[in-house]
């Protein structure tokens, strides 16, 4: 059963990665070229507001999967315990090592993602209601655009630390 578990949560966990950095490489490399085009420019705008939107609720819920079968994860593997975790031994192995730069990258994504998500994207959607071609719109439309390619670039990441921690360093 312990097993099943696992394997059913590595699934898991892997399918809302998939979800989260295809959705995201759909977005900046089809979409938003797509929609920069002049037979789309004047509908583009709202449509990647409202794909962004609905992309939006997505993301969250791979977010909180991932966490949450990370966790599993974690803990059906090899049948690490929290006490365990807790220790500095756990922390200087190179499993733990891996781990903990992948929880940094993970938190500065969540970081990135709220600020991107929940005061960026509301700011550029304000300025772009009042006055489209605003410098303030250009400048948080870059913003916007770049904190989106960083967070794909550090989602990359933390799938090769995922697969370090089952595999191991490559040096």
């Amino acid at each position: 059963m312990r097993h099943a578990l696992f394997v059913l949560s590595v699934w898991i966990h892997i399918s809302a990665a998939a979800t989260w950095i295809g959705g995201s490489l759909f977005l900046s490399v089809v979409l938003v070229p797509t929609i920069r085009e002049p037979t789309f420019r004047n509908r583009g705008t709202e449509l990647i507001r409202r794909v962004a939107r609905r992309f939006q609720r997505v993301v969250w819920t791979c977010y909180g999967l991932l966490i949450a079968t990370g966790i599993v994860n974690l803990l059906v593997y090899g049948g690490m315990s929290l006490d365990f975790l807790l220790t500095r031994g756990f922390w200087s192995t190179s499993y733990g090592s891996v781990l903990a730069w992948k929880l940094v990258v993970v938190g500065v994504i969540l970081i990135l993602s709220v600020g991107h998500d929940f005061a960026l994207g509301p700011l550029l959607a304000k300025a772009s209601g009042e006055a489209a071609t605003s410098t303030r719109a250009e400048r948080l439309r870059l913003a916007v655009r770049w904190g989106g390619r960083l967070n794909l670039f550090l989602g990359v990441i933390v799938i090769g630390l995922g697969v370090a921690l089952t595999r191991g360093w490559p040096w």
